[in-house]
């Protein structure tokens, strides 16, 4: 049986071993945001693309988002991944963009990567300067990966932010107006050279083709 001693030296140790775990995970650093992990393509046969895409938790509520915001991601390669990391560097707090469509290269040539913002319906971090607090809290962010000034958009790109713009102009009743297509992150009317923006427009839905 051990002694009034032992029992008094053993409890110390414990509550030091305590008091050293407490401040090992006060240290440690947030949790990185999560990934998401749903992807789409306008494609797919095995489910109903459209709907899953609108499988929000919350769902979405009218009038929530009210522009479309296009960039693309300035890197040949990529994914929502890589996407993440570079917004996590940069204290957005992982991905800013609410979907990533990557180009075959990081990920297969016009998949739709749905981000975990959208998912959770939250503001987007995709947007820096001078109109970043109302595009990233009625816009939704669009990352096509690649650089528009130096190579076009897949056809399979293109063909799938089509079908997602579409989706969104249909469920939100967004313009093409309030549709945006930039070469970055900061909205200021700098179209990617290499972007096919007048038959990307020509294509979208107007209110009286709704």
């Amino acid at each position: 049986m051990p002694n009034k001693r032992t029992i008094v030296v053993l409890a110390s140790l414990l509550g030091t071993m305590t008091l050293v775990s407490s401040l090992l995970m006060a240290l440690e650093p947030g949790p990185i945001a999560p990934l998401g992990v749903l992807r789409l393509t306008s494609l797919d046969t095995q489910a109903n693309p459209g709907k899953l895409l609108f499988d929000t938790q919350p769902a979405v509520l009218d009038g929530r988002w009210t522009d479309i915001v296009i960039r693309y991601s300035g890197s040949p390669t990529g994914s929502a991944a890589t996407v993440s990391a570079q917004h996590e560097a940069q204290g957005r707090g992982g991905l800013g963009d609410h979907f990533v469509i990557t180009n075959g290269k990081g990920g297969p040539d016009g998949q739709v990567q749905v981000g975990y913002r959208w998912r959770a319906q939250l503001d987007g971090a995709h947007t820096i300067g001078q109109w970043a607090t109302h595009f990233n809290t009625h816009g939704v962010g669009i990352c096509l990966v690649g650089d528009g000034n130096r190579t076009p958009p897949t056809d399979a790109q293109m063909r799938e932010l089509l079908w997602l713009v579409r989706q969104l102009q249909t469920q939100l009743g967004i313009t093409p107006d309030h549709i945006y297509v930039e070469a970055g992150d900061n909205v200021n009317g700098s179209t990617p050279r290499l972007f096919p923006l007048a038959r990307f427009r020509q294509q979208l839905l107007t209110p009286e083709t709704r």
